[in-house]
């Protein structure tokens, strides 16, 4: 029963420890969408400067002047 008990303990730690890297990677979140590229890219440069996120990504989904911004936090 110790044996069991002691090797579950040991296989919980190990996979805390793969998954450790795993939590603290780059995510990537939608941060809205905005009526065009400029303003866009104006409130990827506030989130920086505030600290919310470190960079900035933008996709444009349909022909036009709306931007989707994407930001990366972690």
């Amino acid at each position: 029963m110790l044996k069991k008990l002691a090797t579950t303990a040991a296989l919980a730690g190990a996979s805390l420890a793969i998954m450790a890297p795993a939590a603290s990677a780059t995510t990537v979140h939608f941060g809205g969408v905005y009526p065009n590229f400029s303003a866009a890219k104006a409130a990827c440069h506030d989130g920086i400067n505030q600290g919310r996120w470190w960079g900035c990504s933008y996709r444009t989904p349909a022909p036009g002047p709306q931007t989707e911004l994407w930001v990366q936090v972690g």
